[in-house]
């Protein structure tokens, strides 16, 4: 509520262990607005792609698919992840 009243926006960073997918120690993700999961998935032994996806976004209605996240030149951008 205090954020509200503020009318700021918030961001909560959080760690997972490696093979888990629980938003939240105690479920807690209902609490929130939005989820966006950030990953490194391994495409090769020593080949690695960020990888993120909405999980949740209140209000909005998203794909909740994984996109291929890129950073360059200071700038984020995504792009759909095209299988070999």
């Amino acid at each position: 509520r205090m954020f509200k009243r503020l009318n700021v926006t918030s961001l909560l960073i959080s760690e997972m262990s490696y093979a888990s997918m629980e938003f939240g120690r105690h479920d807690e993700s209902f609490l929130v607005d939005g989820i966006i999961y950030l990953k490194q998935q391994e495409i090769q032994e020593v080949e690695f792609e960020n990888w993120m996806r909405v999980v949740k976004m209140r209000g909005i209605k998203h794909s909740t698919a994984y996109e291929q996240l890129h950073f360059k030149d200071g700038r984020f951008s995504i792009s759909t992840i095209v299988p070999d």
